[in-house]
């Protein structure tokens, strides 16, 4: 019985890289995944890319975008019991690739494509750890949950992307730069993780699944999505000047021995709460999505997906 592998595309990603992509695609999977049953379902919109996760009957789905549509794709995926989801690929063509990344892909399509046939035909498959939000309908992330500047900074590369042509590490620095000039203030959090609690004002607080946000910034480098557990990076107070250092610094991962103003942890149950002043909302990005709220609880789900992983 031949392989079914759905190749679910965003055409819109990477400011039309996905949909540029279709003839490629055509022409190399049926080379490199030989006798696979192929079928190509460009998305519609976001809510359509969760209706194919939670629907598309498959053995493999390869999500061809950035890491918006397969967080979108992941959403789905996570309503389905666990034994009725297919296994998941990616193709990343977007701007930041942070979870294609994490699955071992490289980001030129030519090497993914390649990466891609090795990968089914060593049947480099892996479970994968989910992170979920609880918040009235939860939310599922694979590689980061971040609030404050962090946050602000993945939410404006939004914008900046509508204005300026950069992408990818450059989009993240410039709006990096932008952010910290004009956001870089703290806020008050408060944590329990697995029962010990930590409280204080903090410009960054990351929950990591994977190693990297930002398009590649190595916040949590040893953070591993298939070990159970959630890596956590928070960061105090700190002056304008001293901000753009350690940003430099956390680009490689470079930042391990910077404690303070840098803090680490790993959990897998988390409640967070953060105050804040009147109706204000602090900043916060679920794989790049916004999130609304002041209190979560946040926790792993171990191996709850079925990951193809590159080299």
């Amino acid at each position: 019985m031949s392989m079914r592998i759905s190749v679910i595309i965003n055409p819109e990603a990477g400011s039309g890289a996905g949909g540029r992509a279709l003839p490629t695609l055509k022409t190399a999977l049926p080379e490199i995944c030989p006798g696979a049953d192929l079928s190509y379902l460009p998305t519609k919109s976001k809510a359509h890319a969760v209706e194919l996760g939670a629907t598309v009957d498959s053995d493999l789905i390869v999500v061809v975008s950035g890491d918006g549509t397969i967080h979108d794709v992941a959403q789905g995926l996570m309503r389905r019991p666990q034994m009725e989801r297919p296994r998941l690929a990616m193709l990343p063509v977007g701007s930041g690739n942070d979870i294609g990344r994490t699955f071992g892909m490289p980001g030129d399509l030519k090497h993914a494509l390649a990466t891609l046939g090795a990968s089914v035909l060593a049947e480099r498959f892996r479970p994968f750890d989910v992170g979920k939000v609880s918040q009235g309908d939860n939310q599922y992330f694979l590689e980061t949950l971040s609030f404050g500047v962090d946050a602000a900074v993945a939410l404006n590369t939004v914008t900046t992307r509508q204005k300026n042509a950069a992408r990818g590490l450059r989009l993240y620095a410039l709006t990096a730069a932008q952010t910290v000039l004009h956001e870089l203030r703290p806020h008050h959090f408060r944590l329990v993780l697995d029962g010990k609690a930590v409280e204080g004002d903090l410009l960054i607080c990351a929950i990591q699944n994977g190693p990297t946000y930002g398009s590649g910034f190595r916040v949590t480098p040893t953070a591993d999505p298939g070990d159970g557990w959630l890596d956590l990076c928070t960061v105090n107070r700190v002056s304008h000047l001293h901000a753009f250092y350690l940003l430099s610094r956390m680009k490689n991962g470079n930042h391990l021995s910077l404690c303070p103003p840098f803090s680490f942890y790993r959990a897998r149950s988390i409640d967070l709460s953060v105050d804040e002043p009147g109706d204000e909302q602090i900043p916060i990005q679920c794989d790049g999505e916004r999130l609304l709220g002041s209190s979560f609880h946040i926790e792993v789900v171990p191996g709850a997906l079925t990951v193809l992983f590159g080299m």
